[in-house]
């Protein structure tokens, strides 16, 4: 996969069909609970623009507790956790696994001298609705297709398959899943690759 193509894929993963990064888009994921157990607050985007409460850009390094990022204006942004801050990179991890190069979604409060205080950060989060090419047990990965081409998803101790059609709770059994099914796939991407790891599977 091209870095262009792997771009745009990481680019619209988790924006709405407005280009707008909301609330609700990562609720519906099973994604947007924050660290202290409280009931998420609907945000409102700017007219025209994106919901000021969120960020998004490449990681160029890490100082302290502050990720240090190039935006899409190619701007150096300064996203700064704290001990409450939840981050998330395939499941829930520590600041200490965020690499220079990964690409990131933050929800958290913008400050007056131009910082961001971040109460949850995502890393290389991808949502790709995606085909079932192959299913490779032993080696633990399935290979997905869309209109790009081929995807390799890496399946890991966290995986599971949710089911669309029931009440079912969320399953490490993967066996129901068939070459040729369409599924929603959210996982964690490899920068500069065409593979990632497998989050969850809707089915």
């Amino acid at each position: 996969m091209s870095e262009i193509k792997r771009r745009e894929l990481l680019k619209g993963a988790v924006l709405g069909s407005a280009g707008i990064l909301s609330v609700s888009t990562f609720a519906s994921l099973g994604l947007g609970q924050p660290a202290n157990g409280k009931q998420e607050a609907s945000g409102e985007s700017e007219p025209g623009g994106r919901n000021p409460n969120f960020a998004m850009g490449l990681v160029n390094g890490i100082d302290g507790a502050t990720v240090i990022a190039l935006n899409e204006e190619s701007l150096v942004q300064r996203i700064e956790l704290t001990s409450a801050t939840r981050v998330w990179k395939g499941q829930d991890t520590t600041l200490e696994e965020v690499k220079p190069g990964d690409f990131f979604y933050a929800r958290g409060t913008p400050t007056a001298d131009g910082r961001f205080i971040a109460e949850t950060i995502w890393v290389n989060i991808v949502n790709l609705h995606l085909q079932i090419d192959d299913i490779d047990v032993k080696g633990k990965q399935f290979v997905f297709s869309d209109p790009h081409g081929q995807i390799v998803g890496h399946l890991r101790p966290y995986t599971v398959a949710i089911s669309l059609h029931g009440d079912e709770p969320a399953s490490r059994d993967l066996s129901g899943l068939q070459i040729g099914q369409h599924v929603q796939v959210i996982g964690c991407w490899h920068p500069d690759t065409g593979e990632f790891d497998v989050s969850k599977i809707f089915a």
